[in-house]
Order: structure tokens, then sequence, then C-alpha cells
């Protein structure tokens, strides 16, 4: 027996519905509820009268994806956003935010939770500024005095023109006298403010510290030790980054040591640089072999090798993915790709174009898409008669063109004379490994598309994948569906 698809759908929320329908007395017929194809409760009467037992059991949704408010419907998982994806419309009942970030009260929208009670209202809702008294700053973050507001704790005591907290107390002198510094920070001698200590001894043009402690040279000569990744000039009284010691640019150091020639024959590049052979000067790694002569001597562009799956470009200047070789577009700057064409043999599962100038993957061949080869020879309807596809691909009974066995009796026509929907093919034809046969024979649908609600799934035009039928079993990967009539 089939059930009938009524107009009206109604949606409840169920952990599992199971409904009996049995005669009355005079034998008037009793309606009831099932789940259509689409993961809604719909109505129903049946008849002839009798007993009819409808059990669907609590749905276990496939990998990746979660269930509705309703507890019935699947739906690929997803965070918080504006998007509809529940038929039931109750998305913010189940989406959750990514970790580190804080779910808004109205339950739609997910910001940092470092944004929460920061004085910035985020939330469309604003939400995340509505409890402010009573939430605990995340690690890393001060709360001003206010209770209001949260703020990084290394701009506490910064001695910034403007300050973070709106009543003022990050800059609050008392405060700050008693306040010691995060990590990576540095307190001037007035004791009131912290510096990045990347700062110090840096340049005496731009001192941090109002007192100008920072870049005092007979603290920098004496006590200061340059911070990682940083290098002290000869004179003791400055500290550079280690990226511009012997780069060839102007020098950084006020006395100049950082570019002297004896110096940086002797310097060893720091990592992700690399050395010139003659001036002897840093530059970044990522410059070697790229065709541009960046050392004044030219060695950054010497002996460059490619790696496996590479082609090394007839003037040596660069490297080029090998399928780029003779595919119809100039890679090379001396063109050299393209040169010799006709002279190369494709790579194995590639096809040279009649021209000789092109080889494109076999897979490419008789698609029916007309731009792989320039001179459209892969298209040549002589060439595609006696065309055999490639392993997964099933040919068009007109012989004109090679579809993906996936895209045959799917519903939609892909070849020009309509023989992959063919009646007669479909209700001989075995669906391929991850596909289902829709109850009418002539359909093949992805199993994933089964018993799912989404925009993206296509299901059976006769809805037969989710209809209750005589003893009709569904099993397929996690989930497992039985409907008995």
């Amino acid at each position: 027996m089939r059930l009938k698809r009524s107009a009206a759908q109604v949606m409840l929320p169920y952990q599992g519905v199971t409904t009996d329908h049995k005669c009355t007395q005079n034998n008037h017929p009793v309606g009831g509820h099932f789940l259509n194809w689409l993961g809604l409760i719909e109505a129903v009467s049946i008849n002839p009268c009798h007993t009819c037992q409808i059990s669907v059991p609590e749905r276990q949704c496939p990998e990746n994806y979660q269930k509705c408010a309703d507890n019935v419907q699947c739906v690929p998982r997803f965070f918080c956003s504006d998007a509809t994806v529940c038929s039931d419309r109750m998305e913010a009942q189940i989406c959750t935010c990514p970790e580190g970030k804080w779910k808004c009260t109205f339950g739609k929208q997910c910001i940092r939770i470092a944004d929460v009670c920061d004085g910035v209202e985020q939330c469309r809702d604003e939400s995340d500024e509505d409890f402010c008294n009573e939430w605990n700053c995340t690690a890393g973050y001060w709360k001003c005095d206010d209770g209001l507001q949260c703020i990084d704790s290394k701009y506490l005591c910064n001695g910034a023109f403007w300050t973070e907290c709106s009543d003022e107390s990050d800059e609050n002198e008392e405060m700050c006298l008693e306040h010691s510094c995060v990590d990576g920070y540095w307190k001037c001698a007035n004791n009131l403010q912290c510096v990045e200590e990347s700062f110090v001894c840096s340049s005496v043009t731009f001192p941090r510290c109002p007192d100008l402690s920072d870049q005092n040279k007979l603290f920098c000569l004496g006590h200061w030790n340059c911070t990682k990744g940083f290098w002290k000039c000869k004179n003791g009284e400055q500290c550079i980054k280690e990226d511009n010691v012997c780069d060839g640019d102007f020098a950084e150091c006020e006395d100049g040591s950082d570019e002297v020639p004896e110096m940086c024959a002797n310097w060893e590049c720091p990592k992700g640089h690399w050395k010139c052979k003659e001036d002897n000067i840093c530059i970044p790694a990522s410059f070697v072999c790229n065709s541009i002569n960046t050392c004044d001597d030219g060695s950054d562009e010497e002996n460059c090798t490619c790696k496996s799956g590479y082609w090394m470009c007839d003037d040596g200047s660069e490297c080029i993915d090998e399928d780029g070789l003779c595919d119809g577009w100039t890679d090379c700057f001396d063109e050299s790709d393209e040169a010799l064409c006709k002279e190369v043999h494709c790579r194995e599962e590639f096809w040279k174009c009649e021209s000789g100038l092109q080889c494109i993957k076999q897979a490419d061949v008789c698609t029916g898409v007309s731009f792989n080869c320039a001179d459209m020879s892969d298209e040549d309807p002589d060439l595609c008669l006696h065309w055999n596809c490639t392993e997964g691909d099933w040919k068009c009974m007109d012989g004109e063109k090679c579809i993906s066995l996936s895209s045959v009796c799917d519903g939609f026509h892909r070849c020009t004379d309509g023989s992959d929907e063919d009646p007669e093919l479909c209700a001989g034809w075995t669906c391929p490994e991850g596909f289902w046969q829709c109850a009418d024979g002539l359909q093949c649908i992805d199993m994933d598309s089964m018993c799912i609600n989404s925009w993206f799934a296509s299901g059976c035009r006769d809805g037969s994948e989710q209809e209750c039928e005589d003893k009709c079993t569904i099993v397929r990967e996690k989930v497992t569906h039985q409907k008995n009539c």
C-alpha cells in the first residue's frame, strides 16, 4: 500500500514516531502522520480500513551532519549565521560556535570571546555588552574599574594619548606604579609606562618612554641585551632586526656596523634568507630562482633545479608544473614550454591535439566541451565515434561524448540524444556503488541524498526514497530506516 502525500505539512518535534491506525467499529478510516521525503511530518488517511504501523526509529545522522530541533531532519553541520537550514527555522537552537567564539543571545551569530564586554557591541542584539558586571574577562584581559569593559592586558599603562577603558582606569597613576608589565614589555624608569621590549634601545629618534629611558645610551651599552631576532650594533648602543643585517640596503646602525663588508663575509644569514656569493648580502629565500636577479652578481639565479613534477624552462630561469607543458598556455618567460610541442610525446594519460601543439588529459577528450584543444580536435565527431571513454565514464548512444557513470540515469539529461536517461536503459541499469535505485527503476540517486533535506540534495522523482512501501528497508552507511505497512 502506498500512502498519498497531503498538501498540508504538520511539523512535530519528536524522538521517534510509532502510530497505530486502527479501524473504528463502523469501519471509518482513521488518519495519522508519517515522515515525508523532506523530513517533515505529513497527515495521511488510510483506506480501506485495516491496522497499519509506521515505525521511524530515532535518526542517526551521517558524519558531519546534525539534527534540527525537530529531532528528525538531518542537515550539514553549521556554525551560527543568518542562513535558513532547517525546515522548522529553529537553527538558533542547534547551531554552535567554533572554539574561541561566543554565541550571541538571539542565537544566530558568533563573535570572538575576547570581544565580549570590550565596550563595543558586536552582536546585532547587543547582548555581548549586556551582562558585563557578571562577566569574567578571559585570560590575558583586564577588567576596567567600572566593571563594564575588558581590555587586553598589554595595553595597561602604555602611556598612549588615548585610554582603552572608557573610565580611563587603565592609565590610573596609582595602579600603574604597582603594575608589573606583561611578558614582552619593559617598564620605563619613571615606573609608570610599559613599552614593547623590541622598542628598547632601537632608535634614539623614536623613544617610547616619556622620560627617554628606553633609549638611554649608558643603559643600552651596559645593561640591555637585545631581544630574540635582534642584533646589537658594534657601538653597543642600538639593537636592529637581524633581517636588516647585511641586507645590502642602507645601514640601520648609526655607526654603520651592520653593513661592513668584512663582517658580512662571516655573517650567517637568518632563517628564511640566502647569501649572495660575491657581495655577501642576505636576501629572502623566496627570491632565489624566481627569474629575477636580486644579487648584484646574479648568483641567486644560477644552477637552479626543479623538484619532482616540475620542468625547467630552457633559459634556466624558472620551474613550471609539468602539467603546464604544451597545454596551449605560455608559462615560461622564454615561451619554451610551448616551443617544441610537435616533437614532444604527451605523458601517460594525456592526448595530443591534432595540431600537435597541445596535450590534454584523456578524460577531457569527447566531453562535449570544445575549448580543451585550441583546434577543437578533441571533439571531432569522427574521433569521438571511435573513442574509448576512460574508466568511470560512459559513452552516449550517439557516440558524441563521454559522461560520468554516476550521471547515467540520475534524472538529468547529459547526452545530447538523451540516451543517458532512456527508460529502457534505466530499467535495466545497475546503479554504481554509493547510489540507490528509486522504486520506479528509472533513476539512481546518491545515498547521501536519502532522508536528508538540504538545498543540494536531489531525491527520487517519485519520492520513493522516503515513501512508506511494503517491506521497504533502506540501509546506508550509518543510517538505517525501516518502514513497514
